[in-house]
């Protein structure tokens, strides 16, 4: 088990409105990749995104458009956010130009065993203060250039992602003593339950409903395991990071879908 911070520096100088072909090499794997970065006098903005083969109807360049696109539009010049910080600039002159700053990488995983190749991307937003979040998105295909869900690899029915959930924070304890329990359960939904551990007290969530198979849609397939990510603050202080939960394969076994792999 891992607890990884994917804290992304902001780029140093970015050209406007520009996107770029370049070469990658992640965990032993070379992709071509398209970086699209912009700069205006509030931000600095650089995403990149692997070019796949087996993305055939092009998700993750679906994916980092929208993000980017709702980013830029956040915090475009005349817009509120925008013009709050041309407000401060203007009424606290002696004080440093806040430069806004969002930055998203990806990681590349392969698995020869399962035929898999998975894609974590990491997001880093800074909108002052000491450290902006960090934020995590997966993406996983078969060798048939299909997608590969979590539903395709696991029977997830509510009882079961309860179930995996509990799992999770089991082996999060088990590797990470110092995490806390109350903020861990929070974070998974499991703090929600009724005594009997399966019904949702909603009184406790504050909700009409909690999806448990929530916590189990951003993952990697690895050989031996299979790894579980979580944003930093979702299930642990932020000074922990992205959160990796790994488990392996036999302890996955009751709840896999026949013929995942």
């Amino acid at each position: 088990m891992k607890s990884n911070l994917f804290l992304l520096a902001a780029a140093c100088l970015l050209v406007a409105c520009s996107a770029n072909k370049t070469k990658t090499d992640e965990k032993g794997v070379n992709a071509e990749a398209i970086t699209l970065q912009d700069s205006t006098e509030l931000y600095t903005l650089t995403a990149s995104y692997p070019v796949s083969d087996l993305d055939t109807a092009k998700k993750m360049e679906e994916f980092v458009n929208y993000v980017v696109s709702d980013q830029k539009e956040a915090w475009k010049a005349g817009g509120e956010i925008y013009n709050a910080e041309m407000e401060m600039r203007k009424k606290y002159t002696e004080r440093s130009n806040l430069r806004y700053a969002f930055a998203m990488n990806y990681k590349e995983f392969k698995s020869a065993k399962h035929k898999t190749k998975s894609y974590m991307f990491n997001t880093y937003k800074f909108e002052g203060g000491a450290n902006g979040p960090t934020t995590v998105n997966t993406f996983t295909f078969g060798d048939n250039k299909r997608p590969r869900e979590i539903t395709d690899l696991l029977n997830i029915d509510n009882k079961n992602a309860i179930m995996l959930s509990n799992v999770l924070a089991e082996k999060a304890l088990k590797e990470i003593p110092s995490l806390d329990k109350e903020l861990l359960y929070n974070g998974l939904g499991l703090s929600f339950l009724k005594g009997d551990g399966v019904t949702l007290d909603k009184e406790k969530c504050n909700c009409d409903g909690y999806f448990f198979g929530s916590n189990l849609q951003n993952f990697v397939v690895k050989d031996s395991t299979l790894n579980f990510y979580f944003n930093q603050g979702q299930i642990a202080p932020r000074s922990f990071g992205i959160v990796e939960i790994a488990l392996d394969w036999d302890s996955l076994k009751p709840y896999l879908v026949p013929n995942a792999f």
